[in-house]
């Protein structure tokens, strides 16, 4: 009887033995696998930040190209002001030649 159950401890402790080892093997491949995450973790942090700075920068140029275009938006308003300005300047000149012409074509009759 001492030796069956020195043989059912023997078997007991090699299944245990089998079992540490199946957990290590486990541990050491779920460790290896949050290495890896941790390795993409990183790298996609990295990427997110690349994209962050890139947007950051395209929203700086879109601000600057936004007021370079509402200036310029003013300053075609400022030209068409003046060209109104000047086209009634040109039309009152055209009228004052007419009446001037016309007072020497008088004086000549």
């Amino acid at each position: 009887a001492l030796e069956k159950d020195h043989a059912q401890a023997t078997k007991r402790v090699q299944q245990l033995q089998t079992n540490i080892d199946l957990c290590k093997q486990q541990l050491e491949n779920q460790t290896a696998k949050m290495a890896d995450m941790t390795a993409e973790n990183k790298k996609l942090e990295a990427q997110l930040l690349a994209d962050s700075r890139k947007l950051e920068a395209q929203l700086v140029e879109s601000e600057k190209l936004s007021n370079e275009r509402n200036g310029l938006i003013e300053t075609v308003g400022k030209l068409k002001n003046e060209i109104m300005e000047g086209s009634d300047a040109f039309d009152k000149q055209k009228e004052e030649t007419i009446r001037v012409e016309q007072l020497l074509k008088n004086e000549e009759d």
